[in-house]
């Protein structure tokens, strides 16, 4: 497809050439997609896709591992069991798109723009989400384990489910509410006002729903 591997030396361009672009288009696209056996994987694995335009694409379980994708516009995206092991989202424009069941472990979602995703069900440990933005997103049984939200959580975002246990939340706009949704443990590390709360405290002797 003449899309560079993310480890390349070369001067790297901040946005697809066209023809790489236009071959992205008629990969990922609803329509072109309908034509292929759903046994068939899309594979743009370590590929550098920086500012590609993924809009609508369709990129159900694709391998997109190490694949780097920042400032991409993946904006209603469909990408459900997309393997994204290490992906590189980094500004990544990602609203409306969806994740469920989408495997994110160790990616960088950094100042990504994830607003109304649906991230249900998705593997998030270890990603990095620092000042995402993931106001009116679905993050309901989303494994969170370790994952360090640095003012990442907006504060309409669904955690019913999700798995906080060793996550970093001291600096993320949460509520109370929101975080007795979720599975805690005694080292989720949440601000202080809302750890001093007795429903947190309960929900933590409870287990967090274990």
């Amino acid at each position: 497809m003449g899309a560079l591997n993310s480890t390349s030396t070369q001067s790297l361009p901040k946005s697809p050439a066209a023809d790489v672009q236009a071959a992205l288009t008629a990969l990922t696209q609803p329509i072109s997609r309908a034509h292929v056996s759903s046994a068939v994987q899309v594979d743009l694995s370590g590929l550098y896709l920086v500012g590609a335009d993924l809009r609508g694409a369709d990129l159900t379980e694709s391998d997109l591992r190490e694949t780097d994708l920042g400032g991409a516009r993946l904006r209603g995206a469909k990408l459900t069991k997309a393997l994204l092991w290490r992906a590189r989202l980094s500004r990544a424009w990602m609203r409306e798109a969806t994740l469920t069941g989408a495997w994110l472990r160790e990616a960088d979602l950094s100042r990504g723009l994830l607003e109304g995703a649906d991230l249900s069900d998705t593997k998030l440990g270890q990603a990095n989400l620092t000042s995402a933005d993931l106001r009116k997103a679905i993050l309901a049984r989303s494994d969170l384990m370790d994952v360090h939200l640095e003012s990442g959580i907006g504060g309409l975002a669904n955690l019913s489910g999700a798995d906080l246990r060793g996550a970093d939340l001291q600096s993320a706009l949460v509520t109370v509410e929101q975080v007795v949704a979720a599975r805690l443990s005694r080292d989720t590390a949440l601000p202080s006002d809302i750890a001093g709360d007795d429903r947190v405290s309960a929900r933590i002797v409870q287990g967090g729903g274990s």
